[in-house]
């Protein structure tokens, strides 16, 4: 039911959101994580499905694995993402990852306030949010 990718994003932003799975995981190897990935034939393979959802990428360090959920600007708030989030967020700790772009749609604040709102008004308070900007190739947790 939710294997593969998101049907609300459009294939350019299905190619934003895949460079961003790419960088993530690979910071995230950079600094001692063994991480899975999705999308990005990442050579230690892909997370299982949980619950019928496959997160973007599984990090683990220090016995602790955290879900790194990877949106884009049209997938944000949808269905989809919520029931991945209520799903992976029960289970492990979870971080929406939203790209930098998407602040220009969201002129009234910060993107990650308005990222958390969201999160917030479903419920879903123990996920937390980053912001990818591929200007810099950084992941901003505020």
């Amino acid at each position: 039911m939710f294997r593969g990718k998101n049907p609300n994003r459009v294939q350019v932003e299905q190619t934003n959101h895949d460079q961003c799975v790419q960088a993530v995981a690979s910071q995230l190897k950079a600094a001692g994580y063994f991480v899975l990935a999705d999308h990005i034939h990442w050579e230690d393979g892909a997370p299982k499905e949980i619950e019928h959802c496959v997160p973007d990428i599984m990090a683990s360090k220090d016995n602790v694995t955290t879900v790194y959920e990877i949106e884009t600007c049209s997938t944000l708030g949808d269905v989809h993402t919520t029931q991945q989030l209520t799903t992976f967020s029960s289970q492990y700790k979870t971080v929406l990852v939203v790209p930098q772009d998407c602040y220009s749609k969201f002129l009234n604040g910060s993107l990650i306030d308005h990222a958390k709102s969201g999160l917030l008004r479903e419920g879903l308070r123990h996920v937390s949010v980053a912001v990818y900007d591929p200007s810099t190739d950084k992941l901003n947790y505020r």
